[in-house]
């Protein structure tokens, strides 16, 4: 039977009993919505957020066996311990990731290559052979096309021309021409 309201059940759970309960809820096998979360998380991190979102806003579900149990500070504070790590584990990937990033915008302002520029021995230049700066090598060339792909529709069709262009005569991406850019391949020193 399906139960009327999503809760998350107070034993036979992984982590926070979100899943499990969903799936109760939904009468869907609880490997599936695992699967569907971890596809979620590592596609932008959406699964962690909302499966923090749903620990914080499903309720514990009261078994019949033991009600106290499920009503007790103990059985709060621990879930409220565990949502609380989940929070500081995911602001924590979060902070590396976005450090990670800030450290590519530097060394693509600095030196015109990303690691993985550098690992293939290619550099972002201006058109007069010039390095890029920060202005051409990461506002013009990223932060632009990141806020047009935010765009409903529009986002999608600006990422696929920027791509497609790579085929063109010039070998040159839509970001390139906006930031006014080439990429050249040099020799590994």
């Amino acid at each position: 039977m399906t139960p009327s309201r999503a809760t998350r059940p107070g034993r036979g759970r992984v982590v926070g009993g979100v899943a499990r309960g969903l799936a109760d809820h939904l009468g869907l096998p609880v490997w599936l919505v695992r699967v569907a979360f971890v596809v979620l998380a590592l596609a932008g991190g959406i699964g962690l957020v909302l499966y923090a979102a749903f620990w914080a806003v499903l309720p514990l579900a009261r078994d019949e066996d033991d009600d106290a149990a499920a009503d007790s500070d103990a059985a709060r504070g621990t879930d409220l311990t565990r949502l609380l790590a989940l929070a500081a584990l995911v602001l924590g990937v979060g902070l590396l990731l976005l450090a990670f990033q800030i450290f590519q915008w530097y060394l693509v302002a600095a030196t015109g290559q990303s690691l993985a520029k550098r690992w293939l021995g290619m550099q972002i230049v201006r058109l007069d052979g010039t390095p890029p700066g920060f202005l051409h090598g990461v506002v013009l060339r990223s932060w632009i096309l990141l806020a047009i792909a935010y765009i409903p529709y529009l986002g999608q069709l600006v990422a696929l021309v920027d791509a497609l262009m790579i085929l063109g005569e010039e070998r040159r991406c839509l970001h390139d021409h906006i930031a006014g850019t080439r990429v050249i391949v040099v020799s590994r020193a």
